[in-house]
């Protein structure tokens, strides 16, 4: 495989074949990808002992303790009988320590739940359109490429969006799923496992818990250097599969196994090349700093932009929110939701130039897995081939300026 020849073609499609440009932002913005209830607001009755104080809290103040806040009305009371009172400024209602327990029982818990469900809420949202325009976006820089070096013929963003817009990016999110999922649960139980010598402490013996921690602590480590180097092993792997299902219109499984087949027979140039990638990956990794550091007057030149478009998307989701929940909480909730809109708006130019880097790293498999075909080909999988026509070739649309 001429390597040379293939990084040239990768930088020669990012330059030109601006139609990529698009997906390679939405790349670059959507691959980067707790807290309790609102019941903790108050404490429960049977905490409380007849007194009204906390149980297993003890404070000891002077029997003559009044606290004031400096140029304001606002006093707390310790001198009182009853209680410690707190003076508003509002029309000197005071307030005891129940009736404050009371409020938060009453009013704060219900809207603290509903805030902490409306976050996870416009959490999910946001991960569901990310997943979506990833996956999109991947299989149209992909198929883009390929349909490129197949007819000649550029693709414009429109036709590009609809081969992605198909079962071929979500074959690619099933193929993530068919074999991330399962090594991460993989890994949960051996971290669950390591730390089970952590029960030897329960024995009571000393002896027995340092040895415990010990084993738990070398097992941790083990498992770290497991998932490292599995991580290593998956990372061709991964590039190799996704360009068998959408180069070769294979379904998930069989895309899988192809990639197995090409990988065993090819195993010396799919390394190769990903030791080229893996170059790009860290020399892009520093590229990116002085990319930041040069973006820097334009992003600051796209605050007030930024802030402006936020404010938008701010007050329809703090509108929304306040159906069912009270103000404050549904503002601080539109407040929320404008945040990556903003950050996103300000770092556009930096996501535009990352996003170039992403389409060079994509044809670098994409082109790979091409010429890795044509010098050693080999019969597709008996099972699993895709019955879609295929959408490698554009729609006949004549005159249709490139984007």
């Amino acid at each position: 495989m001429d390597f040379g020849r293939l990084i040239k073609r990768s930088f020669d499609y990012v330059w030109s074949y601006r139609a990529l440009w698009l997906f390679g932002f939405i790349l670059a913005a959507t691959t980067a990808g707790a807290g309790s209830g609102g019941g903790g607001g108050a404490a429960s009755a049977d905490q409380y002992n007849q007194q009204g104080r906390l149980q297993g809290v003890t404070v000891r103040l002077p029997d003559d303790v009044i606290i004031g806040v400096p140029d304001g009305d606002v006093r707390i009371d310790f001198t009182d009988q009853d209680g410690i009172r707190i003076e508003l400024p509002e029309d000197a209602k005071y307030f005891g320590i129940d009736d404050l327990r009371r409020w938060f029982q009453d009013y704060v818990p219900g809207d603290i739940k509903r805030f902490l469900i409306a976050i996870a809420v416009w959490i999910g949202f946001f991960a569901i359109i990310s997943l979506l325009f990833r996956y999109t976006s991947e299989a149209s820089v992909i198929g883009m490429v390929s349909n490129t070096e197949n007819t000649g013929e550029r693709m414009t963003v429109r036709q590009g969006w609809r081969m992605g817009w198909s079962l071929k990016g979500w074959r690619l999110f099933l193929i993530d799923l068919l074999i991330k999922v399962p090594v991460f649960i993989a890994f949960l139980l051996l971290f669950g496992l390591a730390l089970t010598p952590l029960f030897l402490w329960a024995s009571g013996g000393v002896a027995a818990g340092v040895t415990g921690t010990i084993v738990s602590i070398s097992m941790i480590i083990f498992a770290i250097i497991l998932a490292f180097l599995v991580s290593l092993a998956l990372s061709p792997l991964m590039q190799v599969f996704k360009r068998a299902c959408i180069l070769e219109n294979l379904s998930p499984v069989a895309a899988v196994r192809r990639g197995f087949q090409v990988f065993r027979a090819n195993w010396q140039n799919v390394a190769l090349l990903w030791l080229v990638w893996i170059a790009t990956r860290v020399i892009w990794f520093f590229a990116i700093i002085l990319v930041f550091i040069v973006c820097i007057p334009l992003m600051l030149f796209m605050l007030l932009p930024a802030l402006f478009v936020s404010a938008v998307p701010g007050l329809i989701a703090g509108s929304l929110s306040s159906y069912f929940i009270s103000p404050p909480f549904s503002w601080i909730l539109g407040f929320l939701f404008s945040i990556p809109f903003f950050g996103f708006i300000v770092v556009s130019p930096v996501i535009f130039v990352d996003g170039l880097a992403e389409i060079f790293k994509s044809n670098l498999w994409t082109l790979g897995y091409r010429d890795v075909l044509e010098l050693s080909p080999m019969p597709l999988p008996d099972e699993g081939v895709s019955a879609e026509v295929s959408e490698d070739e554009p729609d006949a649309e004549p005159d249709e300026e490139q984007e």
